[in-house]
């Protein structure tokens, strides 16, 4: 988890790789606020041997209101990284929109056999 932060209209992040703790993973966007804009939050992820920046795997959480929004996503590789983007809702060109949020701690877990 980190503290709040901004992310401004049209910017596009990448979290660093780490190591998946589970087959699984349950991951929550917690957003503080916004100006007329939405964040995207995506899961990347790859094997150790793979090069490159990864692919998308599962649902994409779109954050649209303040407050926590989870997905579930399954069947990861052994890196995984989060894309964080925040896109503009208003289409005023004159406005600059922003999101300002935090990621809590991922919960890991197995699937059942």
């Amino acid at each position: 988890m980190f503290e709040a932060q901004y992310l401004l209209e049209g910017a596009t992040v990448y979290g660093p790789w780490v190591a998946r703790g589970g087959d699984n993973l349950l991951f929550t966007a917690d957003l503080v606020s916004l100006s007329d804009g939405k964040l995207e939050v995506r899961v990347y992820h790859k094997a150790l041997e793979d090069e490159g920046d990864g692919v998308s795997v599962g649902p994409t959480l779109v954050a649209t209101a303040v407050g926590q929004s989870a997905r579930i996503t399954k069947g990861l590789k052994d890196l995984v990284r989060y894309q964080y983007k925040s896109v503009s809702t208003a289409g005023s060109p004159t406005d600059i929109d922003r999101v300002l949020f935090r990621m809590l701690t991922p919960v890991w877990f197995d699937a059942v056999q």
